[in-house]
C-alpha cells in the first residue's frame, strides 16, 4: 500500500475527500400522549420514552452514513463563551419569586428566562427545564386569572417536551389547584390537535439560526402522533437552509408499533438519505493546476526575407531548444515566461556566412481556458532576442573566396547584437496523464527596437513542441 500510495503521488494523482454533510438530530417527541394520564393518583403511569427512543433509532442509522456527520447541539457549544445559562437563572429566580407569592415579579423573571432559554436553544438541549419555563408562566397567570394566557403557556410546554408531565412529581393529582389541573387538560387536549403544524422551534428563523451556530447543514425533527388502529404515526421532517433561507427539504411518516418503531424510523430516514443533496453527489470541480513548465524544441524563421529580400533572399530557419513557464493568476489569467536557444541553419543560397546563435525570451499576460483535458491559451507579451555574430552576403566572390580575400567587396553585419519587440503566441496544452501533459505552441512577432520594423532581421515566425508538468 505504501509503494501505491507513492507511486499515486508521484503521478500527480488527488485522491478527492469528499466533504461531509452535517446533520443535527433533535430530541424526538412523542405527541401520541393520552390526555387521560395526565394526572394520577397515587403513581406515575408507566409511559415509554419515545421521543428517545425515535432519536436514538435516528442517530444509529445515521452514523453509519458515509455522507453524513452527526453533530450534538450541546448545551456548551450554544452557550459559547459564557459558562452560565441566563435561561436556567432566571428560572430558579422566578420559582422562588412564585413561592414567594410574588407573581408579577415573579412573570417578569419568566419573560424574561424564556426569551434567554430560546436564545440559548435550551428547548433543544435541555428541553426539560425549558418547560419548567412554561409551566411556572402557566401557573403564574393562573394566579392571576389570565386563563387565556395560561393555556397558551401550557401548550407551550406540552410542545417542547411532551412527555414532561409523565416524569414529574408535581403532576400527581391535587398538587396544583383544580383550576390549574383544568387549564392544563383544555390545555394539551386543543394543542394535540394542532401541533404536526408547527415548526420544531416554533419558528424557522430560529432553525437557521441553531445550523449557523453549529456549523451544521441540516436539522432532523422526528415526531410521534396517535394513528388508527391503535398505532403511532411516525414523522420525519429534515430542514436545511438554502439561499439564506431556512426551508423544509424532506417529510414522510408511516404507521408504526412498537415492535416496529426503530425499523419505520430507519425507512423513513433511508428516503431521505437517497434524495438528499449529498456532498458525494455534487460534482466537485477538479483543483485546475496552478503552474505550468515545459520543455521542448523550438523553430523560428523571418518573414523579413520574404518581405523585402533581407537578410537572406531565401527563408532560414533556426532550432534549438525551448522551456516555459507559466503561472495562472485566476482561472482564466495567467502570466508567462519562455527561453529559447537556438542555431541558425544555412539558407537556400548559403547567403548566411555562417551559423550563429540566438538567445530569445518572452514575457507577458495571456488569456486561457482550462478544461479536465488540458487548457488552450493566448500569450501577448514583449520579446527579446540576443544574437551572436551576425554576417552575411549576397556576393558570390566573398561565399567562394572567403571573407579575407581580396575579392570580397561586401559583408554585411546587423549593426545591433540585441532586437526588442512584441509577439502573441497560441498554444495548446494536453494532459497525457495529469500532471504530465504535451502540447505545442505558435506565434509571430515584430522588432521596433532598436531600429524600426524595416530592419534587417524582423518579423520572426516560431513554432515549439514540448513536454511538460503541471503544479498543483
Amino acid at each position: 500500500m505504501g509503494l501505491l500510495s507513492l507511486s499515486l503521488v508521484a503521478l500527480g494523482k488527488q485522491v478527492e475527500q469528499y466533504p461531509r454533510k452535517r446533520v443535527i438530530v433533535m430530541q424526538g417527541r412523542d405527541y401520541s400522549i393520552d390526555p387521560t394520564l395526565l394526572f394520577w393518583e397515587e403513581s406515575p403511569p408507566n409511559v415509554q420514552d419515545i421521543g428517545s427512543l425515535l432519536s436514538r433509532s435516528a442517530v444509529d442509522y445515521l452514523s453509519s452514513q458515509p455522507d453524513i456527520t452527526l453533530v450534538v447541539p450541546g448545551r456548551e457549544a450554544l452557550l459559547g463563551k459564557s459558562k452560565t445559562s441566563a435561561g436556567e437563572e432566571f428560572l430558579e429566580l422566578s420559582k422562588n419569586l412564585f413561592y414567594s407569592l410574588r407573581t408579577d415579579e415573579a412573570l417578569q423573571a419568566l419573560s424574561k428566562g424564556i426569551s434567554a432559554g430560546f436564545q440559548e436553544f435550551m428547548d433543544v438541549t435541555d428541553p426539560q427545564k425549558m418547560a419548567d419555563l412554561f409551566l411556572y408562566a402557566g401557573l403564574a397567570y393562573q394566579e392571576k386569572g389570565q386563563d387565556g394566557e395560561a393555556i397558551r403557556a401550557f401548550k407551550r410546554m406540552f410542545f417542547v417536551a411532551p412527555e414532561y408531565p409523565f416524569h414529574r412529581k408535581e403532576f400527581r393529582k391535587g398538587y396544583f389547584p383544580e383550576k390549574a389541573e383544568e387549564l392544563m387538560k383544555i390545555a394539551l387536549e386543543d394543542f394535540l390537535e394542532w401541533t404536526t403544524a408547527v415548526s420544531p422551534l416554533q419558528k424557522d428563523e430560529r432553525i437557521g439560526d441553531l445550523l449557523a451556530s453549529l456549523n451544521a447543514d441540516a436539522l432532523i425533527y422526528i415526531f410521534a402522533a396517535k394513528g388508527a388502529e391503535d398505532k403511532k404515526r411516525v414523522e420525519v421532517r429534515v430542514y436545511e437552509a438554502r439561499d439564506k433561507k431556512v426551508a423544509q427539504v424532506f417529510s414522510a411518516r408511516r404507521l408504526a408499533t412498537m415492535e416496529n418503531l426503530d425499523d419505520t424510523v430507519q425507512r423513513l430516514l433511508s428516503q431521505y438519505v437517497a434524495c438528499a443533496d449529498l456532498p458525494s453527489r455534487k460534482a466537485i470541480r477538479k483543483k485546475h493546476p496552478a503552474v505550468y513548465f515545459d520543455t521542448g524544441g523550438a523553430y523560428t524563421t523571418y518573414l523579413s526575407s520574404v518581405a523585402y529580400g533581407e537578410p537572406t533572399r531565401s527563408l532560414f530557419h533556426s532550432v534549438g531548444f525551448s522551456t516555459q513557464v507559466s503561472v495562472q493568476l485566476a482561472k482564466e489569467i495567467d502570466v508567462f515566461g519562455g527561453l529559447n536557444i537556438l542555431t541558425s541553419i544555412a539558407d537556400k543560397y548559403n547567403d548566411l556566412l555562417s551559423t550563429f546563435t540566438t538567445v530569445r525570451f518572452r514575457l507577458g499576460v495571456g488569456y486561457t481556458f482550462q478544461g479536465k483535458w488540458g487548457r488552450f491559451y493566448v500569450h501577448l507579451g514583449i520579446d527579446g532576442q540576443y544574437l551572436s555574430d551576425f554576417r552575411y552576403t549576397t556576393s558570390a566572390d566573398c561565399k567562394f573566396f572567403g571573407e579575407v580575400a581580396g575579392y570580397c567587396d561586401k559583408v554585411n553585419r546587423l549593426p545591433y547584437n540585441f532586437q526588442g519587440g512584441s509577439s502573441v503566441a497560441f498554444g495548446v496544452d494536453a494532459f497525457i496523464h495529469r500532471p504530465v501533459f504535451i502540447g505545442a505552441r505558435v506565434g509571430a512577432g515584430a522588432y521596433f527596437f532598436p531600429a524600426s520594423f524595416s530592419q534587417p532581421l524582423n518579423y520572426p515566425v516560431f513554432a515549439e513542441l514540448f513536454l511538460g508538468y503541471a503544479f498543483f
